[in-house]
């Protein structure tokens, strides 16, 4: 049996509750193929076990291109796994590690991802380059997939599927116990997209002050992403304790299970965060989400538990939201061929 290793990269291990379950569903592709193991590129999570290294990033970049240099000449390929990959604040598909794996006669994937915002000339080229040298792409939304064909990418290298950490959390929906009580917040750093996030913040938590006021339910605040929703939640507690209010609980540094479980608890979910709407969808709770990113607008189509606000949220009231428990969805039936293929297409 010929043995097969990948580097998966992509933002993995910062305890960011969309791309760990984008991962998880990844692996599990493989469970019927003992001849492939990996490398995870981590920012913090230790993945080690029998058919996993973990290879922690340095935080120094001369460093940084060594090692990687050392690992592609390792492994079979590098496989991008989750997330909007080619944006003008996220990144540009780490085109770099694409061209040294080419160079080195490697393989190069992107699993999963999306585009948004691009209109910076320096972003746009490195997306164009990186999605020529891919090997393939499977994105998870139509907009991202349409961008690479008028880039004039091979078509036989596109793909599109659903979003994996959609496909691990209705999965494993069943785990938890769907309960209604709290109203859950999870927000997100939004600099690089807005200029007026200090109003927006503002304007949150006079909204959350009033809305937990009318219903009379506490607010559960967690981190989706332990290293970057920190500190726009200390400010948006710092508001919240401004206006008097102290029904609340900051809950951080938690599982991926216990971020779950808290969603499954919620009597409404509001935030700034893909796969945390997803979450709450996935277990029939009322959403209201910030349509930052095409990708929210994606999402939220069609889906009546859903409301989506913009702007600064200055007309935004308590009243516009309804907690009264939808009429449970019937199962979605969502086809995972076309990530079924890759996992074949990789161990051979």
């Amino acid at each position: 049996m010929t043995i097969k290793r990948y580097l998966l990269i992509g933002y993995l291990g910062a305890n960011n509750l969309g791309d760990e379950c984008m991962l998880r569903q990844f692996l599990s592709l493989f469970d019927e193929f003992p001849n492939v193991s990996f490398i995870i590129d981590s920012h913090g999570i230790d993945y080690t076990s029998d058919r996993i290294i973990t290879h922690f990033i340095p935080s120094d970049t001369n460093t940084r291109r060594l090692e990687y240099g050392k690992i592609i000449g390792e492994v079979d390929g590098i496989i991008w796994v989750g997330g909007n990959c080619f944006t003008d604040y996220d990144g540009a598909g780490a085109v770099r590690l694409a061209m040294k794996a080419k160079t080195m006669g490697k393989r190069f994937y992107y699993v999963s991802v999306g585009t948004d915002r691009l209109t910076l000339f320096k972003r746009k080229w490195r997306a164009f380059l990186s999605l020529h040298l891919a090997d393939s792409i499977i994105f998870r939304d139509k907009f991202s997939l349409n961008h690479a064909k008028s880039c004039f990418v091979n078509s036989k290298k596109l793909a599109l599927a659903p979003d994996l950490g959609e496909l691990y959390l209705r999965h494993n929906a069943g785990n938890y116990s769907v309960e209604t009580y709290e109203i859950v917040v999870s927000w997100r750093e939004l600099k690089k997209n807005i200029s007026n996030q200090d109003e927006l913040l503002e304007n949150l938590s006079m909204f959350l002050v009033n809305l937990s006021a009318l219903y009379n339910r506490r607010l559960i605040i967690f981190n989706t992403d332990e290293y970057s929703d920190k500190q726009v939640h200390a400010s948006l507690i710092d508001l919240l304790i401004k206006h008097g209010f102290s029904n609340f609980t900051y809950v951080e540094d938690t599982t991926l299970e216990e971020k779950l479980t808290i969603i499954s608890r919620a009597c409404c979910v509001i935030t700034a965060r893909l796969h945390t709407a997803v979450a709450a969808d996935v277990f029939d709770k009322p959403i209201v989400v910030y349509n930052y990113s095409q990708k929210i607008s994606e999402f939220a189509f069609g889906k009546e538990n859903v409301k989506v606000i913009s702007g600064n949220l200055a007309e935004l009231t308590a009243d516009d939201i309804d907690l009264k428990e939808k009429t449970s969805k019937e199962a979605i039936a969502i086809d995972e061929k076309v990530y079924k293929n890759f996992a074949v297409q990789c161990k051979e």
